[in-house]
């Protein structure tokens, strides 16, 4: 066996199957009150393991920057059981100018997003990206990132509404 033999390549996945991870149940393992973000250099950061069945291992991380708290990222990962880890959703806030593969550009608040045809031209799986209103803020992001994902909280008496103004 050589060298090139040897070499695995990180499975693609079909928009039918991406959609099927996206809709499947997830339960976040606490209540939003839970979150507490870690100072790590120069950003605050969060990292939470959903609670799945089956074969899907999901996770949510949050970064939000320190100096400049609407250039942020709320994000849902997929790691299949081989271990290579997808992601899936990508929400950003207000970080500058975003230029998509195909040239779009804008800036503001923006949505990431995994497409088969990404990863099989062997770009970022999530390059392409979407101007969004629907959030202002990381929690904002978070409440989005939720509802898209068919995430619940474990604690199901939570009222986000209180928390994102």
């Amino acid at each position: 066996m050589g060298f090139e033999d040897s070499i695995q390549i990180k499975p693609v996945l079909s928009e039918t199957h991406i959609q099927e991870i996206m809709s499947h149940p997830k339960t976040f393992p606490g209540a939003f009150k839970d979150i507490k973000l870690k100072e790590e250099n120069q950003h605050r950061r969060y990292n939470v393991d959903l609670i799945t069945e089956g074969e899907y291992r999901m996770s949510i991380s949050i970064r939000v920057s320190r100096k400049n708290p609407s250039n942020f990222s709320v994000i849902l990962k997929y790691t299949n059981r081989a271990g290579y880890e997808y992601i899936l959703r990508r929400y950003n806030g207000d970080h500058g100018l975003h230029i998509n593969p195909d040239g779009e550009r804008f800036t503001g608040c923006h949505i990431h997003k995994i497409t088969e045809s990404a990863q099989t031209d062997r770009m970022k799986e999530e390059s392409y990206a979407y101007p969004t209103d629907k959030y202002q803020d990381w929690k904002g992001a978070l409440s989005i990132l939720m509802a898209d994902g068919n995430i619940q909280y474990k604690n199901t008496n939570t009222n986000l509404g209180r928390w994102i103004q």
